[in-house]
């Protein structure tokens, strides 16, 4: 033949391309700035010029996009989410695709993403992100960036009650629900509740403005135990509930002088009445109580010299209590009986100290 002349060429677009033709010597090289579609053909020194041959140039310079999948603060959470949040990342990429995601927390080590991860860590954190391809395109210089506010704490319920009171007196619950930063704060509906006994109380909780406590007044009208429970929800739902008991007993008011002396050995009768907080004498027929310890080491004795309670219960007049106590081998000094007004019903087979655990009043009086 005579040889080839040039080679003419067509590139769409056209700004992809330099030149529009080419003259030996060949081979020659060709300049792509971007994806196009070339066609070419040769021409020979006679001027005959060859069928046309298409080729696809596919070019990529152009990094993957990041994106995530992040909680969505509840409403009224103030952005917060419930830690631990998990985070789930994913690329797209416009050219050849494959390549990695890398990403950050707050900074951190830098870390090959596999699979969905956790924040832990209580307040806002900065997750970056970035993905490169197989060409090695990479958004590393504009990493994609989100913030996660993570709740990570229950909220705090501190309160305070009297364990035992006495019937009549005034029992106080004073109390707070918090949520310390960094925690998304205690729900403005419902975030504080109180329970005593399983029910609302009858009157609402009061806010004292001098000590920032609610307070209200538990039911001490009644003998019993109270159990009293604050629950704290705070905006992203996590929940903590405290309990407290109150055991509302009865006064012990003495018909003797604890004060006055009897000789060591004797028998001593303690006599007593069951009264309110202001003394006032609340009949209780069909109620037993019975003898425990004395100094709650001691056995007040059914077999005191001229005692008239082998059982070990007090004897009642429709208005007091008598119990002739055991004083044989007590020191001289102050001593206390101590009994309870639950019934026992197997006060034999019971320890001295496991006695003491059960009484719930106690009378003084005195030797010499």
């Amino acid at each position: 033949g005579s040889g080839i002349a040039r080679v003419n060429y067509t590139c769409t677009p056209a700004d992809a391309c330099t030149g529009t033709t080419t003259t030996g010597p060949f081979p020659t090289n060709l300049t792509i700035t971007k994806s196009a579609t070339i066609v070419a053909t040769a021409v020979d020194n006679a001027g005959n010029e060859s069928s046309g041959v298409t080729v696809v140039v596919r070019i990529d310079r152009t990094a993957p996009v990041v994106s995530a999948v992040v909680p969505t603060p509840l409403p009224d959470s103030n952005g917060y989410v419930r830690g631990p949040a998990t985070i789930s990342l994913s690329a797209v990429d416009a050219g050849v695709g494959g390549g990695q995601i890398f990403y950050r927390i707050n900074g951190g080590a830098q870390t090959t993403y596999g699979g969905p991860f956790t924040v832990t860590q209580a307040g806002p954190n900065t997750v970056t992100a970035w993905a490169t391809d197989t060409l090695g395109n990479s958004g590393v210089a504009s990493p994609f960036s989100v913030v996660v506010t993570v709740d990570a704490s229950a909220p705090v319920v501190e309160a305070s009650l009297p364990s035992t009171v006495e019937i009549g007196q005034p029992a106080l619950l004073s109390y707070t629900c918090t949520d310390p930063l960094p925690g998304s704060g205690v729900r403005l509906v419902d975030g504080c509740v109180v329970l005593i006994d399983g029910q609302p109380p009858v009157v609402a909780p009061t806010l004292n403005l001098v000590t920032g406590r609610y307070e209200v007044a538990v039911d001490s009208s009644t003998i019993g135990t109270r159990t009293v429970q604050i629950t704290a929800t705070d905006n992203v739902g996590f929940v903590t509930t405290v309990t407290r008991t109150i055991t509302i007993g009865y006064r012990t008011c003495l018909n003797y002088n604890p004060n006055q002396p009897k000789q060591a050995g004797s028998a001593y009768q303690v006599s007593i009445r069951l009264c309110d907080a202001n003394g006032v004498t609340i009949p209780t027929p069909g109620l037993t109580l019975t003898a425990l310890t004395v100094d709650g080491t001691n056995d007040p004795g059914p077999g005191a010299p001229g005692g008239s309670n082998p059982a070990y219960t007090f004897a009642y007049d429709g208005t007091s209590y008598t119990y002739t106590v055991k004083t044989t081998g007590l020191s001289k000094g102050r001593h206390d009986l101590y009994f309870t007004v639950v019934p026992v019903t197997n006060r034999g087979s019971l320890t001295v100290p496991q006695l003491q655990a059960l009484a719930t009043n106690s009378a003084p009086f005195t030797l010499k």
